[in-house]
């Protein structure tokens, strides 16, 4: 039986050796809606709930093929819901105008000692057109492009409450910038191997159906900032020197478009899925 959405994070929260929850003094599992941040080694090994498989010698996790090798848990991080939640769709059309396609289809017909005649009879009519007001049916028609990759945004506002919040935020964001970020051998000034920065998966809980979550692909992150002067105006507590209000901005990028499938459910595009 396939794991839902929250099953599979939790499982890959309790393989994940760094674990986060803020704030820090509070129980955020007691939280009725919150969101969770998994932080896995890149992979394209994907769940039918569009969650990273992290491989693990589990019963409980569902096993797939996987030709690049492993995933493995290295972070996962619990935060209060973001100040907006959107969840975004978009697909790609182009705008095509099909009259030269009408015109070869035209001239098929027409033996090839008149085509010269045409020419002529054609650019005589593109004239009286501008005279007339009037010109060819463009057949503009539109064409589908295809899904492009999601690009999720996430604005958090944080005001800690005790030396343990603070710090708690503080690991997180060291958490996250260096795993957004790849690991590398350097042999010379100019031989570099760079392995990719690590995979994210993130839900967004709260319903009591736990599949009742909008769909999100594995992703990686794009952007991440830190304002350490998120209030009015910079404040900093006076025994710490720490911020007392942190504004952070998360964005990050699906690595798979998102498919329909048979059952009417929507997946990833990955070859590697059961």
């Amino acid at each position: 039986m396939a794991l839902t959405a929250q099953e599979a994070m939790n499982a890959n929260r309790r393989f994940s050796p760094k674990q986060y929850s803020y704030p820090k003094n509070r129980n955020i599992d007691n939280l009725r809606h919150y969101m969770m941040m998994n932080f896995l080694t890149f992979s394209f090994r994907v769940d039918p709930n569009l969650t990273t498989n992290i491989g693990a010698p589990s019963a409980s996790l569902i096993t797939l093929p996987n030709v690049f090798g492993p995933s493995r848990p290295t972070a996962s991080i619990k935060l209060p819901v973001p100040m907006k939640i959107i969840e975004k769709y978009e697909a790609e059309y182009l705008a095509s105008n099909n009259t030269a396609e009408v015109l070869s289809i035209i001239t098929r017909f027409i033996p090839e000692s008149l085509l010269p005649r045409l020419n002529v009879a054609t650019g005589f009519a593109r004239m009286m057109g501008n005279l007339s007001g009037e010109t060819l049916n463009p057949y503009t028609t539109i064409k589908f492009k295809g899904i492009p990759l999601r690009t999720h945004n996430f604005v958090w506002k944080f005001s800690p409450e005790s030396e343990a919040d603070t710090n708690e935020i503080e690991s997180i964001i060291e958490a996250i910038r260096l795993r957004m970020h790849p690991t590398g051998t350097f042999s010379s000034l100019t031989n570099a191997l760079l392995s990719y920065p690590e995979l994210v998966n993130f839900r967004i809980f709260g319903a009591k159906n736990p599949d009742h979550v909008f769909p999100t692909a594995p992703c990686v992150v794009a952007s991440f900032n830190i304002d350490r002067t998120g209030g009015d105006y910079p404040s900093f507590f006076a025994t710490t020197g720490m911020p007392v209000v942190y504004q952070i901005y998360m964005s990050v990028i699906e690595i798979l478009p998102l498919l329909r499938s048979s059952d009417d459910k929507l997946r990833t595009s990955s070859p590697i899925q059961s």
